[in-house]
This record gives structure tokens, sequence and C-alpha cells, in this order.
């Protein structure tokens, strides 16, 4: 909003975004994205929005092909270098869950509070 021929930044901060099942070639975009909207100015809704979120990242076995984006982006596609989860598939199908970061400690403590009060009686 304008006043004044001055811009007013009414709101910097954002709730926690988790983004759920992104590959990590998905989950590196934001951080790729970072330079162009801080180079020369700094977006401060970027800038916010991208410490609101969250990416609980489904590791990749083995790169799909050739062309597997993960590498055209400088990422491993199991998921090493980008995630705040990273969750790998097993052989039986099932998966496990890495936190990488605080961010993604925090979001398995809930899932973990909520599966220790159990489901939701109606």
């Amino acid at each position: 909003m304008a006043s004044n021929g001055r811009w007013m930044i009414h709101q910097s901060s954002f709730a926690p975004i988790v983004i759920f099942g992104a590959r990590p070639c998905d989950a590196a975009a934001p951080q790729i994205l970072a330079p162009l909207f801080g180079w020369d100015f700094h977006d401060v809704f970027f800038e916010a929005r991208l410490k609101s979120l969250v990416f609980v990242v489904i590791a990749c076995s083995k790169p799909v092909d050739n062309a597997c984006f993960c590498t055209s982006v400088g990422v491993d596609p199991s998921g090493h270098n980008v995630g705040d989860v990273v969750l790998t598939e097993l052989a039986d199908g099932s998966f496990v869950a890495d936190a990488r970061t605080t961010a993604g400690k925090a979001v398995l403590n809930v899932i973990d509070v909520q599966q220790r009060r159990g489901p939701k009686s109606t």
C-alpha cells in the first residue's frame, strides 16, 4: 500500500507452511529463487515466506533417468542436502523420517504427540 509516495509494509511474518511430499529438486526451488528476490532489492514478503516454509521431502531412491532434474539444480536425489524432514522409502514400502533442521524436529514432535494421544473419538 502506498502512502505519501512511500510503500508501507503491513505484514512481514507468516504462519508456518508445511510442504509435504516435495521431491528434493522441488524443495530446492525457493533457495534457487532467493538471490533473484534479494540481490538489489530485498523482497521482505518473499524472504518472510521463505523463512516460514517447512519441507517434508520424499527422497528419490535413484535418478529417474539421465535427465534427472535434481542433479541439474545441484541437489542429491536422496535429499541429502535439502529439506527439513527427509522421508526415505524402505524395501518393505514403509518410510523412515529424518529431521534435518529445528523446524523438521518440531514437525516430527507434533506428529509424535498426536500419535501418543491416539485417534479422536467422535
